[in-house]
């Protein structure tokens, strides 16, 4: 959380792929930041280091059981997708 702001901070890597009338609504619930220029790469260091509660992501974004682990604020991932192979969901 930052500053006086008490929301959640979410992280969203797909802000384009959703409806303006849906990142309102987020945006009531939680702190969005804007993700699209990170890299797969500096990702881990993102939720490592940023207080992020909340992952949006989708299948071209690999998650890792490392970079959860790694992740000491992250409490969800939310994902928009049919399918989960982008998901380590076995570590």
């Amino acid at each position: 959380m930052s500053g006086t702001d008490h929301r959640p901070r979410a992280l969203h890597l797909e802000l384009d792929a959703y409806p303006e009338d849906a990142l309102a609504h987020l945006a009531t619930a939680c702190e969005v930041v804007d993700g699209r220029d990170l890299s797969i790469s500096d990702l881990p260091a993102a939720l490592r280091d940023g207080g992020y509660a909340l992952l949006f992501v989708r299948l071209g974004t690999p998650v890792t059981s490392a970079t959860v682990a790694d992740a000491p604020d992250l409490r969800l991932i939310v994902t928009p997708t049919t399918g989960l192979d982008h998901l380590d969901l076995d570590g």
